[in-house]
């Protein structure tokens, strides 16, 4: 009797515990561990349907030479616009390089559409804006120059509004 009370003894009573919690965690297996780590069959492949697209050819949208001007005239003032803000505000040199050539760049524009006379006159105000184009250019601007600059501006907006807005040369544009 003594010899089934130190079999019973508490402490083997908790290895006995821990021996069979171990026995039963080993039987069971770790299957969801091991279903983790293997590879899945791939199975079927599924074939890929390739959509080929038939070009579409668009008609060609073609502007008349009014509506042209009127862009170009509206695009060189929204350009003007973003150079004097530039000037003004100070903005880094390389926005008011961009704007002050995408103005160029639209007062010739505007040059082409019109007839020889007023493509001549034109001329004259796209010297003075290419001039301020290599004030710009030449970098280095203190307050002074942006003043000169911004007056220039003022006086090439109001030259070119008063005499080469739409309405001005409606009837000088080439047809």
């Amino acid at each position: 009797m003594n010899k089934l009370k130190e079999f019973f003894n508490p402490n083997f009573k908790l290895i006995l515990i821990i021996f069979l919690s171990f026995s039963l965690i080993s039987l069971a297996g770790c299957e969801a561990l091991k279903k983790k780590f293997i590879r899945k069959h791939k199975g079927e492949q599924k074939e890929e349907v390739q959509v080929i697209f038939e070009p579409q050819e668009y008609p060609l949208q073609e502007f008349t030479n009014e509506e042209l001007y009127q862009n170009h005239y509206l695009l060189w003032k929204s350009w003007k616009q973003e150079l004097s803000e530039a000037l003004q505000e100070g903005i880094n040199n390389k926005k008011r390089i961009e704007s002050v050539k995408e103005m160029i760049a639209h007062l010739e524009a505007m040059k082409f559409l019109l007839l020889d006379n007023h493509q001549k006159q034109l001329e004259l105000f796209i010297q003075s804006a290419k001039k301020i184009n290599d004030k710009i250019l030449a970098g280095r601007l203190n307050n002074s120059d942006f003043m000169v600059l911004r007056n220039n501006l003022e006086t090439l907006e109001k030259n070119i509004r008063n005499n080469y807005s739409y309405k001005k040369v409606k009837d000088f544009i080439k047809k």
